[in-house]
């Protein structure tokens, strides 16, 4: 049986050294180029959590920067670098576990629910549910050998593109904006021990932009490839249901870069929001 993302972004302490963690991210969950970053992320606020053990607390955002490809054996080392009476703020470096370089460098701040007025100036995307949607065996993109079958990240997971076809699936049309939505689950749902849904769980669907920027090609053309320079998260409201649709824009592409931005929502609400700067990488 595959891994669970739980068990794919578990760590475990390291003996003898406070505030390290070890994690072994299998490669049944990556990317053509590797680990993927979204769970290479999931596991260092894995890291973050665990450390700071302040459950009266919500992980409420995350900015990471990727040093280096990352290895699939990796230690977290956290840091904490401010605990106040509602809220801390911690560091977390990840490593390599065998080449010794770092890999990622990630912020976090934890806080907690305070009384506010409350509104929202977010528009949830006109879409038919996923039930109305066929499911999709993930996001294989040509090649100059033939297609590229879908990583093995997606066999974990339900997705259902409803905006922003891409140029080799049916439904295609130029001139779309670049704009790409989908509806997205795991086979297993990641929960937390109090059987509520783990937010963590949405730093995969998080990084997963390419076909916000990919609409805009051609057929037959090559579509980018990029590599993650960046990615913030704002974790805004619990996730409620198991789908999550992800509303992905690429806002800016040129110089070699893209922008992009997604909004996160889950049972109608705005449960996360992320953004991430990207270089273009030139596949052979």
């Amino acid at each position: 049986m595959p891994e669970s993302f739980a068990a794919a972004t578990a760590v475990t302490p390291s003996p003898g050294v406070p505030g390290r963690f070890d994690v072994h991210i299998p490669p049944s969950w990556s990317t053509p180029g590797g680990v993927h970053g979204g769970m290479l992320v999931a596991a260092g606020l894995r890291a973050a959590r665990e450390a700071t053990d302040r459950p009266e607390l919500a992980m409420r955002l995350a900015h990471a920067v990727f040093l280096a490809p990352p290895s699939n054996d990796l230690f977290f080392d956290v840091v904490s670098l401010r605990q106040g009476k509602r809220s801390a703020h911690v560091r977390v470096t990840g490593t390599c576990g065998q080449q010794d370089h770092a890999a990622i460098d990630l912020t976090v701040v934890f806080t907690a629910d305070g009384e506010s007025p409350a509104w929202l100036d977010a528009r949830h995307p006109d879409v038919p549910s996923p039930e109305q949607l066929p499911s999709e065996s993930g996001f294989g993109v040509p090649a100059h050998g033939g297609p590229i079958p879908p990583p093995p990240l997606f066999d974990h997971l339900d997705v259902r593109s409803v905006i922003g076809m891409v140029p080799w699936a049916e439904g295609w049309t130029p001139d779309q904006p670049a704009r790409h939505v989908r509806w997205n689950r795991y086979l297993e749902t990641p929960r937390c021990p109090d059987g509520s849904i783990d937010p963590l769980g949405l730093l995969p669907f998080a990084d997963l932009p390419g076909p916000a920027v990919w609409v805009k090609g051609r057929p037959g053309e090559m579509p980018m490839f990029f590599l993650s320079l960046d990615l913030s998260i704002s974790f805004l409201e619990p996730v409620p249901e198991e789908w999550v649709l992800t509303d992905i824009r690429a806002r800016w592409v040129g110089s070699g870069h893209v922008y992009a931005e997604t909004d996160l929502w889950s049972g109608g609400r705005l449960v996360a929001t992320s953004t991430q700067t990207m270089l273009r990488r030139i596949v052979p």
